[in-house]
């Protein structure tokens, strides 16, 4: 059974969590193999599509532009779709900014959609009326190498960082909200702000250099799982995700299944999964964020967020209901018969 997946056409320019979603589900699928020998994962080749061999697409985002796209996918090839948005329904801000038809349209599209928390099915259910059958829960996790012991001065040696530091991993965007971060760490002169990503906005990268100056240093993206990366997690004092919406951060994740103590938004989805390991701020209030940092400071590391991490959300964990999900699409159990 040839299951392809697919994203748009310049989401690896700058990659994000759904980039990196695609590419850990696919090396999940792969590792498991044994376990469904008829599953055969490929990557869309707009060169050569191969419309007539896919029993199945699963197409990463619901960009307006991919509409067109996945029409001919589903309405002229008849090849089932299955749909991971990942994004948070705001139907108010769809409207104004005039995608509304075109998102709703891709979504209802869809043969089913996967969302990777229970917050955002009921979101997409109450906002967009897609009913709960059409949906499937899928979390997001971590690769397994995070749960493993790093040396915290690999990163401090490359990279010449001396002083303490609280690491942000993610593209330099208004979504993420480094600027407002920035201008809550002022009142802790001696850290800095590492962001570890790339740059979706110049603008908002010049503001937040501005506004940080020396609290704020931003690297170039490090490899998925690299020791650098881990070593940077394992150094910092913690870890911050004050984005205006998530669900929840593959970075925030990994980070805390490292054991790093974690700071995250209130929006979205990530109580689902952090439930009482984390502190909560609002990424609109930069008093909630300064006393946020100050808890996060005070607060001592345990590993009750890793082990839970490490208990639910591995990716070879979560890989199984993505393999029943495909089945029922299919409709060929694509497992082993034991």
């Amino acid at each position: 059974m040839n299951i392809c997946l697919n994203t748009y056409p310049w989401a690896f320019g700058i990659p994000g969590g759904g980039e990196q979603q695609l590419h850990f589900y696919r090396d999940a699928l792969i590792r498991g193999s044994e376990k469904w020998p008829s599953l055969n994962i490929e990557l869309f080749d707009q060169w050569q599509p191969k419309f007539d061999k896919m029993q199945l697409m699963h197409y990463f985002s619901c960009m307006p532009s991919s509409l067109d796209f996945l029409d001919v996918v589903k309405a002229r090839r008849g090849i089932p779709l299955l749909i991971s948005p990942n994004f948070w329904p705001e139907p108010e801000d769809w409207k104004a900014s005039g995608v509304y038809d075109d998102v709703n349209s891709i979504l209802w599209l869809a043969d089913k959609i996967v969302v990777n928390s229970f917050i955002e099915e009921e979101a997409l259910v109450r906002l967009c009326k897609i009913d709960s059958s059409r949906i499937s829960v899928i979390h997001n996790a971590v690769q397994d190498c995070f749960f493993s012991p790093i040396d915290p001065a690999l990163f401090r040696d490359k990279y010449n960082v001396d002083g303490p530091f609280i690491l942000n991993i993610g593209n330099v965007e208004p979504r993420k909200n480094q600027f407002a971060f920035l201008k809550a760490l002022k009142e802790f002169p001696t850290l800095q702000l590492i962001t570890i990503g790339g740059v979706r906005e110049n603008w908002y990268l010049n503001a937040c250099k501005e506004e940080g100056g020396e609290q704020f240093r931003l690297i170039d993206p490090l490899p998925p799982g690299s020791e650098l990366l881990r070593s940077a997690i394992a150094g910092c004092e913690f870890f911050a995700m004050p984005s205006l919406r998530e669900t929840p951060s593959i970075a925030s994740l990994e980070a805390g299944a490292a054991g790093a103590k974690i700071l995250t938004t209130d929006l979205g989805s990530t109580t689902e999964y952090f439930q009482d390991y984390a502190d909560y701020v609002n990424p609109y209030d930069i008093v909630s964020m300064s006393e946020g940092i100050g808890a996060a400071l005070a607060k001592e590391k345990n590993d009750g967020l890793s082990l839970r991490i490490k208990e639910l959300y591995r990716w070879d964990v979560v890989v199984e209901k993505l393999v029943d999900t495909y089945s029922g699409l299919i409709g060929t159990d694509l497992r082993v018969k034991k």
